[in-house]
Order: structure tokens, then C-alpha cells, then sequence
């Protein structure tokens, strides 16, 4: 863990599936950004696209597709 680089710019970032969403009670503002299923994300300068097949209690189902 490198605690010099801030919080979402690191080798994974997090996307926020509801930018516009203003955090409620205690919740920060990612609490609320997982995609749910049948939502998608598209990275279009890497030429990804990922969508979430299905969710359930113990993960999610994802088909990421490279163009």
C-alpha cells in the first residue's frame, strides 16, 4: 500500500456507477458506486467494455469485452 497516492488514482480506480448521487446519512461518496446487473461501464480510451451479467450475496458476474 502506498498511502502517498490518493484515494481512487491508483492501479485500480473506481468507477462511480451514480456520479450524480448525493451520499446519504454516513455513506461517502463511492459507497454507492457499484454497477448492478444489467448495468455497463465503457472505457472507451482503453477499448473496454464491461457488464454486469448478475449479482447475488457472494459476487458479481462480469463479461468484459476488448475492441
Amino acid at each position: 500500500m502506498d498511502a502517498s497516492v490518493r484515494t481512487g488514482e491508483g492501479p485500480v480506480r473506481v468507477m462511480d456507477a451514480k456520479p450524480a448521487a448525493a451520499p446519504v446519512g454516513d455513506c461517502r461518496p463511492l459507497d454507492d458506486a457499484p454497477f448492478w446487473a444489467g448495468e455497463s461501464f465503457t472505457d472507451v480510451a482503453a477499448g473496454v467494455r464491461i457488464d454486469v451479467l448478475a449479482a447475488d450475496g457472494y459476487g458479481e458476474t462480469v463479461r468484459i469485452t476488448k475492441s
